[in-house]
């Protein structure tokens, strides 16, 4: 793997959208539920503009459910991690 952005979940910098592609794992402020921290496998984008993406994430707090297909805000992108490849 390689770190293609590293920033603060607090402070910033956050990485300009241009940068992520399919299949990386990003670590971003999740707008939609409360400002927290949230990871995930990027897809792609159902409105770039808006710097809104198709992820693949795992809702957390211990459900006992798999991972789930979901529309999140990427505007606070603060770490891609991308496979290396071969």
């Amino acid at each position: 793997r390689q770190i293609i952005f590293k920033g603060s979940r607090r402070n910033g910098p956050y990485a300009d959208i241009g940068q992520i592609k399919p299949g990386d794992f990003l670590y971003y402020i999740n707008h939609s539920y409360g400002g927290i921290e949230h990871s995930a496998i990027f897809i792609d984008w159902e409105d770039k503009n808006k710097k809104m993406a198709l992820m693949l994430s795992y809702g957390g707090e211990n459900r006992k459910s798999p991972a789930r297909y979901r529309v999140y805000n990427l505007s606070h992108v603060y770490h891609i991690t991308r496979p290396k490849e071969i």
